[in-house]
C-alpha cells in the first residue's frame, strides 16, 4: 500500500477539542475526530497508509454527520426527511447520513410516527389547527401517508368540531363590525378553513345555522 507519509505530529485543536489536528512529514495534513483517531490505534513514527486513510475518513465522516444530527436534534424534533435534508445541506454524503439515520432511528432519537402523533396534541391543545393544516405540514417534512393516517385517527369528526367551536368566540370579536350576518358567517368561515378545519366541521360547530341568520 502507498504510504501518504510519516505521522509526524498530533495536536488537539485549541476551538474544536474534539478535533486532532495530524501532520504528516512535519506538514499539516488533515484534522479527525479524536475518538476515531484513538480507535484505529495509529501512533506518532507510523507511516498513515492510504487504504488506512480512506477508512479513517469515512468514520470520521460519519462521527462528524452523527454530531451535527445530534446538535439538531437538542433543538428541536425532526423528521427523518428534515433531518437528512440538513445533513445533506451541510455537505455530508449519502455513505455517512444513511447509517446515521439509521442509528438515530435505533435509538429512538428519530421517529416520524412519534412525531406525528406530538404533532397532533399540539395542534389540539394550543395551536388551534385544523387536520387538514396538520396534514399538509406532516407531508412537507416527508412524513409517509401511512405515518400520517395512523396519527390523524384520533382527530375524529367531534374533536375538529369542539376545536372549531372554541375558535369562534375570538372570530365573532374579529369580524364584530361586518354588520352583514351573511358577509361575517362568510368571513368566519374562511379563517377557519385557512387554519384547516374541513367545511363540514365548520357548519356543524356554527350550529348549522341558515346563511341569513347571525351567530350568536
Amino acid at each position: 500500500m502507498a504510504s501518504l507519509g510519516k505521522i509526524t505530529r498530533i495536536e488537539q485543536q485549541k476551538h474544536r477539542k474534539n478535533r486532532l489536528s495530524i501532520f504528516l512529514d512535519e506538514a499539516f495534513f488533515h484534522s479527525v475526530a479524536d475518538t476515531v483517531w484513538v480507535e484505529s490505534g495509529l501512533r506518532v513514527g507510523q507511516e498513515l497508509e492510504e487504504e488506512t486513510w480512506r477508512e479513517l475518513s469515512e468514520k470520521h465522516e460519519s462521527r462528524a454527520a452523527m454530531d451535527h444530527a445530534l446538535y439538531l436534534l437538542g433543538i428541536r424534533m425532526y423528521s427523518r426527511r428534515e433531518l437528512e435534508q440538513k445533513l445533506r445541506q451541510k455537505g455530508f454524503e449519502d455513505a455517512a447520513i444513511a447509517p446515521t439515520l439509521e442509528k438515530l432511528e435505533g435509538y429512538g432519537y428519530v421517529n416520524d410516527a412519534q412525531m406525528a402523533q406530538m404533532m397532533v396534541r399540539e395542534a389540539q391543545s394550543f395551536k388551534g389547527q385544523g387536520p387538514r393544516a396538520l396534514r399538509q405540514t406532516m407531508i412537507k417534512k416527508g412524513m409517509d401517508g401511512q405515518t400520517i393516517a395512523a396519527a390523524l385517527e384520533g382527530f375524529d369528526a367531534g374533536v375538529e368540531e369542539a376545536l372549531v367551536r372554541e375558535q369562534l368566540p375570538a372570530l365573532l370579536r374579529r369580524y364584530a363590525r361586518e354588520e352583514d350576518p351573511r358577509k361575517r358567517r362568510g368571513k368566519i368561515s374562511a379563517a377557519l378553513q385557512r387554519k384547516g378545519f374541513s367545511w363540514e366541521a365548520i357548519r356543524a360547530a356554527m350550529g348549522e345555522q341558515d346563511e341569513q341568520e347571525e351567530i350568536q
